[in-house]
């Protein structure tokens, strides 16, 4: 027997439909367990309504309990029987299950069962205790344990009890991974090469035919000509005047040496006599005839003689 066990919706069953979708979906996400089919439903209160409506909405027969929020004070529990045991189902806020567990035990044991189903504190549980299996599957609707809620499945037959929790945020990341999968992946859209632009092909030029090349006369470079420069003026021979004839210089004639004039020797002054001579009148010198000049150094050496002559 396979039994979804859930509690504490509070008068939401949204998520909790969408677990049960998922678990028993033909394409349950990796990660999430796969149920073919859930034979019960168990709703561990708040509220009991909850868990007929519930029940309804799945097509499962449910037993669900009241709960604090049911404002019903008295024990309120139901039981299933299975080929692994019986299983007792209650609320847990007339059992104290938020200080003790003690109630909870003693409930099982006066009704024989071996596994016990309970709510109230919105924190999941899954585990044995004092040799029973006590299951709480916590609360999607207003999680308290610090997760986003959860639910419980469990599997009865001759082996016992096989079971465990389901977390909403796994149910989540797994739905995320397989849509991911699913997605085809796109290939890579390998954007055209870009085609090089093709140029603009240029006509081609005509080379006009070349005209045959007249042979022409080599060319003589002509040589270089000097600068023409005006002819110079030929200088007339400038004609110079017939040296004169240079006088001859007459030779000039060393004047002959003056005859040195012996000093006549020096006369002792004699005492003036006392009577004066007499005066006499120097005689007349002759008249000597006038010399003619004569020019030139001839003329003035002649002179010269004539002078010494005359001395």
């Amino acid at each position: 027997m396979n039994i979804f066990i859930t509690g504490d919706t509070h008068g939401d069953l949204s998520r909790v439909i969408e677990m049960y979708d998922a678990i028993t979906s033909d394409n349950t996400p990796a990660g999430i367990p796969h149920v073919d089919k859930f034979d019960y439903l168990i709703h561990c209160g708040d509220y009991k309504k909850d868990g007929f409506d519930l029940g309804e909405e799945l097509g499962l027969p449910v037993i669900t309990v009241y709960g604090n929020c049911d404002d019903v004070w008295e024990p309120d529990f139901d039981i299933i029987d299975t080929d692994a045991g019986s299983i007792v189902a209650t609320h847990g806020h007339v059992e104290d299950i938020n200080n003790t567990h003690e109630h909870l035990y003693e409930l099982a044991e006066d009704q024989g069962c071996n596994c016990i189903c309970y709510g109230h504190s919105h924190i999941a549980f899954y585990g044995e205790e004092n040799g029973y299996l006590l299951i709480n599957p916590g609360s999607l609707t207003k999680p308290l344990d610090g997760t986003m809620g959860s639910v419980a499945i469990l599997k009865a037959d001759e082996n016992g009890y096989a079971g465990n929790l389901i977390w909403y945020s796994d149910l989540l990341k797994a739905k995320e991974a397989q849509a991911a999968e699913e997605e085809p992946e796109e290939a890579p859209v390998e954007e055209p090469a870009a085609e090089p632009e093709p140029e603009p092909e240029e006509a081609p030029i005509e080379e006009p035919a070349a005209e045959p090349e007249s042979e022409e006369a080599p060319t003589e470079e002509p040589e270089a000509e000097e600068p023409a420069t005006k002819p110079e003026p030929e200088e007339v021979p400038v004609e110079e005047p017939a040296a004169e004839p240079e006088p001859e210089e007459t030779p000039v004639e060393e004047p002959a040496a003056e005859p040195v004039l012996e000093e006549a020797p020096a006369v002792e002054p004699q005492p003036a006599p006392d009577t004066k001579p007499e005066h006499k009148e120097p005689p007349a010198p002759s008249a000597k005839p006038a010399k003619k000049k004569s020019g030139g150094i001839g003329g003035f050496l002649r002179r010269i003689f004539n002078y010494s002559d005359g001395q």
